[in-house]
């Protein structure tokens, strides 16, 4: 078994976090959108060890929340697969390298 500590980021009225992992294969992956600085990020599900990272450019448009309760999902199409998660206003894909 393994942990991997999360920084506590701030959260739009404080309602804290709430989205749900998703296991793609050798991955378990993650989205935290939070109003400093929201990312997706991958990480190995025998070690724990994060395999990768992207910032997300979601929200915070006219006062728009980027904070965001997401769940990720995988999309298989064409022989391939991505992880598809929704912010404010829009669908974004991650290929499953990041």
């Amino acid at each position: 078994m393994w942990s991997t500590p999360q920084e506590a980021l701030p959260i739009y009225l404080d309602f804290g976090t709430g989205s749900s992992p998703v296991l793609a294969g050798r991955l378990l992956v993650i989205v935290n959108d939070n109003e400093k600085q929201p990312f997706i990020a991958a990480y190995d599900t025998k070690t724990g060890k994060e395999a990768w990272r992207r910032n997300r450019d979601v929200g915070g448009n006219k006062g728009q929340p980027r904070s965001a309760w997401v769940t990720p999902y995988v999309w298989r199409h064409g022989g391939r697969a991505e992880i598809v998660t929704i912010g404010p206003g829009l669908a974004i894909g991650y290929d499953l390298c990041g």
